[in-house]
């Protein structure tokens, strides 16, 4: 399971310091700080402003209606000069402070406004913020548990507790106090909302998807509850309700570029690509830049084998991100799909080596050579790399393949050990190991390696396979063999390789009835090997179906003409043809 992931929860205690008073908070998002100035709330200070400070309060308020800060400071200044009882005064000073950024000064004023008034609520939150922006935590927390003892029933006071506690990884009372919040006010979109979010990123999810319910119960078009919602059914695995809540957010946002984004990936893991093409072509309408997007088409249609439309998308990012080493790969990997081998050869050489995909970029070029039978050239490739990745094991493995191409079994196994010994328990490389020693004629070494890979991994379907086809090949342990058979059968069911193992130790048990219904069908599933088609001729042979025996053989033959089958396979076609 993935990690769960959201968009970072907001620091609601920074809220009250950055604004004078503030606008309610839209039901489509969740709550930010506001960072307008507009005249105070009316509240209890127990005194009137005099009359000579009154004058300079409201000059102060005219100048920040029209954003002149530095002259509202100084009206505030004079007004207090007239009244410097006045804790309304240092509170708005205070603030003014706060918006330009004086964050010293905006502490002093506050904690004079607190000593003229011990009981004001207003100063000691905006004390609380100015302390949490300066990540002075303690006395933050101070300030808001102050509130409470003043009024416990303060919702402003729970909400930044618990935002604090939760920045401070203390999520037990992160929730305490928005379970609190929520007992208070229970009609809460918000407190619901961000109970889930700590829920879900406490991978609590069966809480957090109650509470977020609980939200959208109350206001069903809150989008980010929506989308929150959605990632919570994509991580629990439940795809259809990921995408219902996608859906709803589109039908009330339509231009939603999270919910559209998310609901066309999830269609690319669901394998509806032409619904995810549909997504993402609707994001390109308000955003044509994304290079995001352009990469999930380019994606998408190599899935699709459109890989003409994904080179274009993957050479669009490449105009725009030169140095893109990943799109690049994806660049040369569609060229290789297409069988365009010089331009796939081209792009996968200029990836370098700094970059992630260096090693997978070379070896991709190997196997472009070796199927183009230029087995030097490949081996060079692949020994530059070495060169400059001496510790990765899996280039020493790439590089034994192609030895063990041109039957320098010796090399191969020297490049084999060489692997093991940069990582012990890579069970690939022991595998090859022990196919190198079966190719080299060491039937005893190729035996012990393969019991080896299955001891370190009993569910290494193709050494199962490998050994029990090695035994019947050799008419030896066959019902050992068999049993190995049976159980790589149950791993990989549908292998045409294994399929074809279990039928040919049938043979050699002299079932060649079940041998042929087991043949036939790797024949179907792998109708293009010739090893396959000659054991399958040989099981219709001991059936004593003549002609379908010749026809599997010449099948085998024609398939591969220059192998070391080749005689008896010629032998076998004569003696029925006469």
């Amino acid at each position: 399971m993935r990690a769960f992931s959201f968009l970072p929860i907001l620091i609601l205690s920074l809220f009250p310091i950055l604004c004078l008073s503030c606008a309610p908070v839209p039901a489509d998002k969740p709550p930010h700080a506001v960072g307008s100035i507009s005249a105070p709330a009316a509240q209890d200070n127990d005194r009137d402003i005099s009359s000579d400070a009154y004058f300079h309060y409201l000059a102060a308020q005219v100048n920040i209606h029209k954003g002149l800060l530095d002259e509202a400071i100084e009206e505030y200044k004079r007004a207090i000069s007239h009244d410097p009882q006045s804790p309304l005064l240092r509170l708005e000073l205070s603030r003014l402070y706060i918006n330009k950024g004086h964050m010293d000064k905006a502490v002093e004023e506050c904690q004079k406004a607190i000593v003229l008034k011990p009981d004001n609520i207003e100063a000691l939150l905006n004390l609380g913020g100015i302390y949490s922006a300066q990540n002075k935590t303690d006395l933050a927390l101070e300030q808001y548990h102050k509130v409470l003892d003043i009024d416990p029933e303060n919702l402003q006071a729970y909400r930044y507790l618990s935002d604090l506690y939760y920045s401070m990884g203390e999520t037990t009372k992160a929730v305490e106090f928005l379970r609190r919040f929520v007992e208070l006010d229970p009609d809460s979109v918000l407190g619901y909302y961000y109970l889930g979010r700590i829920y879900a990123e406490t991978e609590q999810f069966a809480e957090a998807e109650a509470h977020f319910l609980k939200a959208l119960k109350i206001n069903p078009d809150f989008v980010t509850a929506l989308n929150d919602l959605g990632a919570l059914y994509e991580v629990t695995e439940r795809p259809e309700k990921a995408i219902d809540s996608y859906e709803q957010v589109l039908k009330i946002e339509p231009q939603n570029k999270r919910a559209r984004a998310s609901l066309g990936q999830l269609y690319m893991k669901e394998k509806r690509l032409s619904e995810a093409i549909q997504q993402f072509k609707e994001i390109q309408k308000v955003d044509s830049t994304n290079l995001n997007i352009r990469v999930m088409l380019g994606v998408i249609y190599f899935e699709q084998e459109r890989y003409d439309d994904a080179i274009l998308e993957f050479r669009f990012v490449l105009t725009n991100e030169p140095d893109n080493h990943r799109i690049r790969y994806y660049l040369a990997s569609t060229y290789l799909e297409k069988e365009s081998l010089a331009q796939a050869l081209d792009e996968f050489e200029r990836i370098p080596p700094e970059s992630d995909f260096f090693v997978d970029a070379r070896k991709s070029m190997a196997y472009i050579l070796r199927k183009q039978d230029k087995i030097p050239r490949a081996i060079g490739i692949l020994k530059e790399a070495i060169k400059e990745k001496p510790q990765v094991a899996e280039l020493y493995l790439s590089l034994s393949l192609l030895y063990e191409r041109i039957e320098d079994h010796d090399k191969a196994l020297r490049l084999l050990e060489q692997a093991l010994e940069l990582e012990p328990e890579n069970i690939e490389v022991l595998f090859q190991m022990g196919v190198v020693y079966d190719k080299g004629g060491d039937l005893e070494k190729t035996i012990e390696t393969m019991k080896s890979v299955i001891e370190k991994n009993p569910d290494h379907a193709e050494a199962l396979n490998y050994l029990g086809y090695t035994y019947a090949d050799r008419n030896m342990n066959l019902d050992e063999a068999l049993e190995l058979i049976r159980r790589a059968l149950k791993i990989k069911p549908e292998s045409g390789y294994i399929i074809d193992s279990l039928g040919w130790v049938y043979y050699r048990k002299g079932d060649y009835e079940r041998a042929v219904k087991e043949l036939e069908k790797a024949v179907s599933l792998m109708p293009d090997d010739p090893v396959i088609n000659e054991h399958l001729g040989d099981g219709y042979l001991k059936l004593n179906q003549r002609a379908k025996a010749l026809k599997a053989y010449k099948r085998a033959l024609q398939l591969n003409p220059e192998t070391d089958q080749t005689k008896k396979l010629k032998e076998k076609i004569k003696a029925l043809e006469t």
